[in-house]
């Protein structure tokens, strides 16, 4: 007897990211050259690099807030620099977490989290109040905090509320520059799992930027390494570890990078 079951066909994976020969140059200096980079739906993707090599650059043109040069950026197949419906409503989709929280100053953490679904989408003020408290308790904040000035946090407080503030618009990527810089160890490795239960939580997309080695073996999926202008590779971690470049394995294979990785080892 014939078997008229079609063949079911593979699922292919969704980019999420795409960016072709980008070129970024402030006067004389280029700092992506026909840079590329393609980043598929799912997990928590680590960019990271030297001094100088562009990682923040390329944040910002990926959020938006830079046009290229060069080049072409597509997040969620829409242009961010598009002047019709899909690009101007593209932030929406994401959220941004900046190195030192960002956090006005004269507003309180509750008006914090609430300005973007005011701002963005007009969402009444009585609704947009609870679902800025619903993004605290999401963040393992307690319903006080919403009262406090951003003055009056510590710096691990700091950074869950700018996460909250962040995910206020539930957005399906989030892109976190430096979430743990200026935190102690304790409070780094309480921010980083957070990170991991939101994503399995939430199946949120994370794009991190990061010099925390320990951030990185414990969190992230994949990792894209900025050097010379350029991603030289994007890959997972133990392929990441078998490159052969010289930054690569100072990096990664250097005294710090072994300290990290004969830690996990044991854990």
């Amino acid at each position: 007897m014939m078997n008229n079951i079609a063949p079911s066909k593979a699922i292919q994976p969704v980019k999420i990211i795409e960016v072709e020969n980008l070129v970024s140059q402030f006067g004389d200096n280029l700092v992506h050259d026909a840079l590329n980079l393609t980043i598929l739906k799912g997990g928590i993707t680590g960019i990271v690099g030297g001094s100088g090599t562009g990682k923040s650059v390329l944040l910002r043109t990926m959020t938006g807030l830079r046009k290229p040069d060069s080049g072409l950026v597509r997040i969620l197949g829409v242009q961010p620099f598009s002047e019709h419906k899909g690009g101007q409503g593209l932030a929406r989709k994401w959220g941004v977490l900046f190195q030192d929280g960002a956090l006005f100053s004269s507003l309180t953490v509750l008006d914090n989290i609430m300005l973007p679904m005011r701002e963005q989408l007009n969402v009444p003020f009585k609704f947009a109040q609870e679902l800025a408290y619903m993004k605290i308790f999401l963040v393992g904040l307690d319903a006080d905090v919403g009262r406090l000035m951003p003055s009056e946090l510590s710096g691990g407080m700091r950074k869950r509320v700018a996460l909250a503030r962040a995910l206020a618009l539930d957005p399906e990527i989030l892109f976190l520059d430096e979430p743990t810089a200026g935190l102690d160890p304790i409070g780094a490795a309480k921010f980083d799992d957070l990170l991991l239960e939101l994503t399995d939580a939430l199946g949120i997309n994370v794009i991190m930027i990061s010099h925390d080695l320990d951030s990185i073996f414990k969190i992230c999926d994949k990792v894209a390494i900025l050097a010379e202008g350029k991603v030289i590779i994007h890959d997972q971690l133990d392929d990441i570890l078998a490159f052969d470049h010289p930054w690569v394995q100072a990096y990664f294979a250097g005294p710090r990078g072994r300290q990290v990785q004969s830690q996990i080892k044991i854990i």
